[in-house]
């Protein structure tokens, strides 16, 4: 909270955002400080979800109402901030989330024209303005947030950006003259009229197509396919999902039974699908999440859990069997052509509640007098 801009009501960017390689949107203009007050809107919907969370959790335990309410009060600034600044639209109308954008929003990164006059699409804003919640505020975005997914899609996967960041784009001179340091050097180095013109920081120096510079990166493409499925378009998340599988991949430069970091793609760099490296900790987490959530439809909560398979599954049937609460829980799924969901437990018929971002059937299971051993069937 105290990272918040007080102008457009989104947190500022500092170091930078999950994409650490866009270390240059928060960077001072003019030296004066250490750090101006660029935004990165990924961090912004990350928060309002963490806030979300925060509030969830105080009430489950009786937390006194004035934190809850000054939460609440932070989430109606972030809101409205977001859809004042980080939604734009061209001369057409069409619509875009940027990824941020740097001091006294002297440029946009995810634009219809960033400071490399490129109009270019970013992933993770527009995921996480679904997996955040803000999406349920406004189902109208769908069409802006397909968009960009179809404008980022690849045989590896959607990419971070598109188009990738060039050497010589802003952010260079800066690099150059600061020798790869940061802070109040910065305006005393490159003087006020130079400081305005940065961009980006570091990431051209990726090779394009590779890594978080325009690569399937897929700690980011797993952020996308959970949020298609949390859209009601599983297909296309299914599509995305087996792009990403090291098992689908006729060639893998490393370990094909772990997730790789990413799949670089540039021809003239001779760059086909390899990846740089190992990356279990987030690639894999994210995909075993989104198995976990859509495709077993297992959503746990606080007080119990959701049973919510997705509205359409590339196979007839499948059981997952796990511990739940130190209860034994096993859930089947089969697709008998009818059409519509139902759901037994334990034999008997279960009442359904209907998703409307997901557009299904879901299952309410309440934690509390639970048997020793639960079955779940599931039928379309």
């Amino acid at each position: 909270m105290h990272n918040q801009d007080m102008v457009t009501g989104c947190i500022k960017a500092l170091y930078g955002d999950w994409n650490d390689a866009l270390d240059g949107l928060g960077v001072s203009m003019d030296g004066s400080e250490e750090f101006g007050n660029g935004v990165s809107v990924m961090v912004t919907l990350q928060f309002y979800q963490n806030l979300k969370d925060m509030i969830e959790l105080l009430s489950l335990l009786s937390y006194e109402k004035t934190l809850m309410e000054e939460y609440e009060k932070v989430m109606e600034i972030i809101e409205k901030g977001l859809k004042e600044h980080a939604v734009i639209k061209n001369k057409e109308g069409e619509q875009r989330i940027v990824h941020g954008w740097g001091d006294k929003k002297s440029y946009y990164v995810g634009s219809f024209c960033d400071p490399d006059n490129v109009s270019r699409h970013g992933l993770t804003s527009n995921a996480f303005w679904v997996i955040s919640g803000m999406y349920e505020k406004n189902k109208n975005m769908k069409e802006t947030i397909l968009n960009a997914f179809s404008a980022l899609d690849s045989r590896f996967g959607l990419k971070t950006f598109e188009p990738y960041f060039l050497p010589g784009t802003p952010g260079e001179t800066r690099e150059k003259a600061l020798g790869g340091t940061q802070g109040k050097t910065l305006g005393k180095t490159l003087g006020k009229t130079q400081g305005g013109a940065l961009g980006f920081g570091r990431i051209y120096k990726l090779p394009p197509g590779t890594a978080e510079n325009g690569a399937a990166y897929i700690h980011a493409s797993a952020f996308g396919i959970m949020a298609l499925f949390m859209m009601g378009e599983a297909k296309e998340a299914w599509e995305q999902l087996m792009k990403i599988l090291p098992f689908t991949h006729e060639k893998v430069s490393c370990s094909p039974y772990v997730m790789p970091n990413s799949y670089g793609d540039n021809v003239k760099l001779h760059i086909d699908g390899e990846s740089m490296q190992d990356w279990q900790t987030g690639s894999s987490n994210v995909v075993f999440k989104i198995i976990l959530r859509f495709v077993f439809g297992f959503q746990a909560e606080y007080q119990g859990f959701f049973i919510q398979p997705s509205n359409w599954i590339p196979f007839k049937n499948y059981q997952v069997d796990m511990i739940y609460q130190g209860k034994s829980l096993c859930i089947s799924y089969e697709n008998n052509g009818v059409g519509k969901r139902t759901f037994l437990v334990n034999g008997k018929p279960g009442a359904s509640v209907f998703d409307e971002a997901m557009n299904i059937e879901k299952l309410w299971v309440d934690k509390e007098n639970l048997e020793d051993d639960i079955k779940i069937c599931i039928a379309d």
